[in-house]
């Protein structure tokens, strides 16, 4: 009984966080990185108002900049897709991620976000730092339950 409750377990916890996530380079490589390796990696919080919260949110996560730049070596690309687990997909410029610095978030206030809370990965910018982003525009940048991203070829 005690092995078919753990196997259970398992089953769920991989289902309730989600997989890996996928960074696809322009040449159709495509490297899986886990959970525990995103968050091995230096991290950055960010605490902003988003217009789906009332009042503001501790985001921490990654660097969507430096996650991009370790896997593409030719320098930030124009383009970046991001797509959702739902095929909900947005390209969005390798400008604005230099300019503002959006990270890959994998806690919300401190805690893991499951696929229910928009986990297990979240796009999220500061719009408390940058209040000219605080539109639809960007709003619709902010991806989350994300399975793939996807660098666009400079040319």
């Amino acid at each position: 009984m005690r092995r078919y409750l753990l196997v259970l377990f398992a089953l769920f916890s991989t289902f309730c966080y989600g997989s890996n996530l996928v960074i696809e380079l322009p040449n159709g490589e495509r490297n899986e990185l886990s959970f525990e390796y995103i968050s091995s990696l230096p991290s950055k919080s960010v605490k902003t108002h988003l217009p789906w919260f009332t009042g503001e949110e501790t985001f921490t996560g990654v660097s969507l900049e430096s996650l991009i730049l370790s896997y593409h070596n030719q320098g930030m690309p124009k383009t970046v897709n991001v797509r959702a687990l739902n095929d909900y997909a947005i390209d969005i410029k390798g400008e604005d991620i230099t300019v503002y610095q959006p990270i890959l978030a994998y806690l919300k206030d401190g805690k893991r976000m499951k696929i229910r809370d928009k986990g297990p990965y979240w796009l999220i910018y500061s719009l408390k730092d940058h209040p000219s982003i605080d539109n639809s525009n960007y709003h619709s940048q902010m991806v989350w339950q994300i399975e793939t991203i996807k660098i666009v070829d400079n040319d």
